[in-house]
């Protein structure tokens, strides 16, 4: 247990890198020349009727230009579910959100502890304890309740307003792309109205119904990448070691290290079925290259592959002690009044005030609630 524990302790001493960097390089299923498809993005307000698009990096015209594959929130939403399976639910608690319509687990919210979810149900005061005490130099609270907040960090936007910094950022981006195009041609299975089967087919009722012919012309066909599709990823070093306060690892620094390369390692031998149009497998002969930096920008080549990163994180895991699985109920009488609160902007600012002090509670939004029909009242007699 000692050995295992000491293994990476060169990366939480003062003197130790500054991260530790990953390149995987990844291709297409279908094969290196193949169209694969990116995410599509909302067009900025100013441009509302742009309609969806891919993030083309377009800045030189004659530049090879960059497409993002998987951004770093969409990789990190990706990951943190891995932490149910079999194989490493045992490295975090399992903290299940009970509702009307089920159950949801805590590392299926995409925005971790911070989750709307979480923050309208039984958790908020121990949630908003975590915040605060993590702001004040202590992240144990934290690491006992979603210690995977603090692998992919968190914006406690409702409330503390405190921001916990990612310590690990993975992307995946294409290189030198060129943008497709497609078109098709829906065909319906009859000619309803010659058949006598509807009176009449109109042009976007009739569509909209099946019932009319559709073309669509000039709409995203993916990207062909003429260079490297590239996985990369960092492990912030210098951030994990400011959650210890001395020089020698503690068990915490040490636990979170251990989930955080897991993080990194898990989904190296994987096939990434990332969307419609767009799985990606590795490549042979160019596996997976990890290497540490140092403060002074030194690179220097180091080998770590899944089944260590368990083996380490579930020793640290043990000697940390996770914290308990358990289940916590939904409040829908808080979300509806804060709902309803929230659309009153004097009601709003003061609710954000306090929410960056303590818990809120239906008790607070009652007090307001009658503060302003006394005061309506008083001006009333007045």
């Amino acid at each position: 247990m000692t050995n295992i524990l000491n293994t990476f302790d060169q990366f939480l001493s003062s003197g130790g890198p500054a991260a530790l960097v990953l390149q995987q390089p990844l291709q297409s299923v279908e094969g290196k020349d193949a169209i694969i498809f990116p995410p599509t993005y909302a067009p900025p307000k100013d441009r509302g009727n742009d309609g969806p698009a891919y993030n083309i990096d377009c800045s030189n015209p004659n530049a090879p230009k960059a497409c993002v594959i998987d951004s770093i929130g969409a990789q990190a939403n990706r990951i943190e579910p891995l932490f149910k399976t079999d194989r490493l639910k045992h490295l975090v608690p399992q903290i299940t959100i009970v509702h009307k319509g089920g159950k949801i687990n805590l590392l299926d919210a995409g925005h971790r502890a911070a989750d709307a979810i979480v923050r309208f149900s039984e958790l908020l005061p121990e949630v908003h304890n975590a915040f605060i005490e993590h702001r004040n130099g202590n992240p144990e609270p934290m690491a006992r309740l979603a210690p995977t907040t603090l692998i992919f960090g968190a914006w406690d936007s409702r409330g503390t307003q405190h921001k916990i910094p990612r310590l690990v950022n993975m992307r995946i981006d294409a290189h030198d792309v060129e943008l497709r195009t497609r078109s098709a041609q829906y065909v319906p299975a009859v000619d309803y109205v010659g058949l006598g089967l509807i009176e009449e087919v109109d042009e976007s009722t009739g569509a909209d119904l099946g019932f009319a012919a559709v073309p669509a012309q000039g709409q995203l066909g993916g990207v062909v990448v003429r260079g490297q599709v590239m996985r990369t990823g960092a492990l912030n070093l210098t951030t994990l070691k400011a959650l210890g306060a001395n020089c020698q690892p503690t068990d915490l620094q040490r636990y979170i290290l251990g989930l955080a390369l897991v993080a990194m390692t898990e989904l190296d031998a994987a096939s990434l079925s990332l969307r419609q149009g767009c799985q990606l497998v590795g490549i042979p002969d160019e596996p997976a290259k990890m290497e540490t930096v140092s403060v002074a920008g030194q690179r220097s080549a180091f080998a770590l592959n899944s089944e260590d990163a368990l083996a380490y994180a579930t020793a640290a895991a043990r000697k940390f002690g996770v914290g308990p699985d358990r289940e916590a109920a939904f409040n829908s009488s808080l979300a509806n009044k804060m709902r309803a609160a929230w659309s009153d902007d004097k009601m709003q600012a003061v609710l954000k005030d306090l929410a960056k002090r303590r818990p809120l509670t239906l008790d607070d939004i009652a007090a307001y609630e009658k503060q302003g029909k006394n005061k309506k009242a008083s001006k009333a007699q007045q």
